[in-house]
């Protein structure tokens, strides 16, 4: 896997991003891409134990962690970078591997691709999708892969804890 270290978007590419995004469903996006995961992947059910309410959770963050890397396009060093850091080390105990995060940014860029029609430049769109996928599924892997674990602390408590130490020092908005 090759990371995206520097990650820059240009005016249209913003717009781009934007405009595809305000077009997509954000009330079925997170179950779309929940399922185009567990279609993918058939080890996403079991990362989420096929606990309904953990599932239900995550289909919104789904959508959640999507608006936030829209709304942080112009400051993704900054920002949307140490976010997804954050969300990644988070998940280090969960066994989540870079391909399973690799299957999330499929399924995004599978949904967006899935809403033919509603884009002026379809080719474009997705291409752009594609960048930014590849940027946050690999800033996820890569954050999940170094995370130091703690065997005294369990993962749940680890991420609720950088959560909660970080959310008044980051100059974003924490969406989760």
């Amino acid at each position: 896997m090759q990371c995206v270290d520097a990650f820059t978007i240009e005016g249209q590419d913003s717009c781009s991003y934007r405009r595809s995004w305000q077009k997509l469903s954000q009330t079925a996006l997170g179950q779309t891409i929940y399922t185009k995961m567990t279609n993918l992947n058939g080890k996403m059910e079991q990362l989420l134990n096929n606990d309904s309410n953990l599932i239900d959770r995550h289909k919104r963050y789904f959508s959640e962690l999507l608006q936030c890397a829209v709304d942080n396009l112009d400051s993704t060093e900054e920002t949307l970078k140490a976010f997804l850091e954050l969300i990644g080390k988070g998940h280090a105990g969960f066994k989540i591997s870079a391909k399973d995060w690799d299957t999330f940014g499929e399924a995004v860029v599978t949904t967006v691709k899935n809403r033919k029609g509603l884009f002026k430049s379809q080719k474009e769109t997705i291409k752009a999708w594609i960048i930014l996928m590849s940027f946050i599924s690999d800033r996820l892997g890569l954050a999940t892969k170094t995370a130091v674990s703690s065997p005294l602390v369990t993962p749940r408590i680890q991420m609720l804890a950088m959560m909660s130490c970080s959310e008044d020092k980051m100059p974003y908005k924490v969406c989760i």
